[in-house]
């Protein structure tokens, strides 16, 4: 741009030709900073500045999740203790997950273990002196008992002079013998189970109570106030939001624990059957 000076004086202006484009030639076009959506791109020649855009993303969201906490903390006593219960149902069912995780595994390993064992040995006295070794299992106390029960029988029966042979004298002894411990065994096993089932099952309607408390003290505030502006509902929008998401986060991983141990326990329950016919059937074929 070049200004002139006319002969009276005026000034105008014009553009000087070397600064305009041929008709041919093409002007090239600023480098881009951000991408098409508003981010960094790319294309981008300043990574730098594409950090810094990211770095203050990440302030704004940790900013709105700081918000959030804080329009909670505002609420009234009832979202609160609805947060405490939910949170207590939680870590009470995570404790009882790690802990059935170990008992079960530790069952599992220790009856496979005793299987072996068990219809290795040539005589069950063999296996009575190395049952402590698998005190985890639930099988250990099913042998002990089906094992304590037949001596007992065959110590007690009369035998005729010159007759060797050693027979029960009631197989259904022995039988109820293990039916007993059995129970016992699969009663312990099944321990702490419950817990899981009932944070599965009560703990979305508890958060539910405080999703609705929460909805209710927002059309309160706005009733109240006559304004539907952002810090008006977002204390009950927060409640509501945040006990919502506590229920489900107890009851899912209660609920995903709950139906896998249960399959354990019952594989478990099925290894006692087999072992308690396997038992029987050696009895009454060596003793019967």
């Amino acid at each position: 741009m070049i200004l002139v000076v006319g002969e009276r004086g005026d000034v105008h202006s014009r553009q000087d030709a070397s600064t305009i484009p041929d008709s041919g030639s093409v002007v090239p076009a600023e480098p881009t900073l951000l991408g098409p959506d508003g981010g960094c791109g790319t294309g981008s020649v300043d990574p730098p500045r594409c950090s810094v855009t990211f770095k203050r993303h990440q302030n704004c969201v940790q900013c709105r999740d700081m918000e959030m906490l804080r329009f909670f903390l505002t609420t009234g006593w009832v979202a609160k203790t609805v947060l405490v219960i939910l949170v207590l149902f939680s870590l009470a069912s995570w404790s009882v997950i790690f802990g059935k995780w170990r008992e079960l595994t530790a069952a599992a390993r220790a009856t496979e273990r005793f299987l072996k064992v068990f219809r290795k040995a040539s005589r069950l006295s063999e296996v009575g002196n190395q049952i402590q070794k698998f005190r985890n299992s639930p099988l250990a106390p099913m042998f002990q008992a089906g094992h304590s029960e037949l001596e007992a029988q065959l110590r007690s029966t009369h035998r005729p002079p010159g007759d060797a042979s050693l027979r029960v004298k009631s197989l259904e002894a022995i039988t109820r013998s293990l039916e007993r411990v059995r129970g016992a065994e699969l009663e312990r096993l099944h321990r702490a189970l419950p817990l899981l089932a009932t944070t599965a099952s009560a703990t979305p309607f508890i958060g539910l109570f405080g999703t609705v408390w929460g909805i209710m003290n927002t059309f309160h505030a706005i009733g109240a106030t006559g304004s539907t502006s952002i810090l008006t509902v977002a204390p009950g929008i927060a409640e509501a939001l945040i006990n919502t998401a506590a229920g489900l986060l107890a009851a899912i991983p209660a609920v995903v624990a709950y139906n896998h141990m249960l399959a354990r326990v019952r594989s478990l329950n099925r290894r006692m059957e087999d072992f308690e016919l396997e038992f029987l059937n050696l009895v009454e074929r060596n003793f019967g």
